[in-house]
């Protein structure tokens, strides 16, 4: 069973960095998000702010995954440059507003992209990614959706720049927790939007594990008078996050 160095040492080429590489990496860095920075994600904060924005999701998302990816690959959130010197293009995408000649909706950057900046062809492009918080919530209010990613948009992105792999997140986040799912579309898919569904990143139990350490964790670390209404309760569960990793990755377990 590889070691984590191990593991950090395989070839990156294309042939080594499929569906199957990326989306375990991707698995970890998110349990490692939800157990590390569950603050961020809890609805049950206790003060008024609440859950943290996207972006600054996306951004926490972004430093777990690269821990897992190698030295040679960039994580970048927010990116909106390609290409280098005369030759920079904007990695972002908008589109018509519905019912307006010429008027365009505000452009979208995708949440988080692996890639080495400046370079292009799907060598470079590894993975582009847009991430929401509650993704049928975002759909019901247009208000709040317009100048956001869109599976559309992240698929344009994907053919434009040549991304190998295009995920849209959802975290599904809710009170009582949340339930992470993911459309996962490769490079040169040419099918329906609307045929793609939702797939969930976890099996059962794994992802209510991953939240009660997130909980005791917080607990640790902010202590209970300062912690969610929930998180008091599960203080003794707290381990360390290999323990789900290992059985969320299989064969390819991380010994961090």
């Amino acid at each position: 069973m590889p070691s984590f160095r191990q593991f950090r040492s395989f070839d990156d080429s294309i042939g080594d960095m499929k569906r199957g590489t990326v989306q375990r990496r991707l698995t970890l860095a998110l349990s490692k998000l939800i157990v590390d920075d569950w603050r961020l994600l809890s609805l049950r904060a206790p003060h008024p702010l609440g859950v943290g924005s996207e972006r600054s999701i996306a951004a926490a998302l972004g430093w777990h995954l690269k821990g897992v990816m190698e030295r040679s690959w960039d994580v970048d959130c927010e990116y909106s440059r390609a290409g280098a010197g005369a030759h920079v293009d904007a990695k972002r995408w908008s589109e018509p507003r519905a019912g307006a000649t010429g008027s365009r909706r505000p452009t979208v950057t995708p949440d988080l992209v692996v890639h080495r900046r400046g370079l292009p062809g799907p060598e470079h492009n590894l993975l582009v990614l847009e991430l929401k918080k509650n993704d049928e919530s975002d759909r019901t209010n247009e208000d709040h959706s317009v100048g956001r990613g869109t599976i559309e948009s992240i698929l344009d992105i994907q053919h434009q720049f040549e991304y190998r792999h295009a995920i849209y997140l959802d975290l599904a986040l809710a009170p009582g927790g949340l339930k992470p799912q993911w459309k996962w579309v490769e490079l040169g898919w040419t099918g329906d939007v609307s045929s793609l569904n939702f797939e969930p990143v976890y099996g059962d139990g794994d992802c209510g594990e991953l939240i009660a350490r997130g909980r005791a964790e917080e607990v640790r670390r902010y202590g209970a008078a300062n912690s969610s209404d929930l998180a008091s309760e599960h203080a003794s569960s707290s381990r360390s996050v290999v323990g789900p990793t290992r059985r969320l990755l299989g064969s390819h377990e991380l010994e961090l």
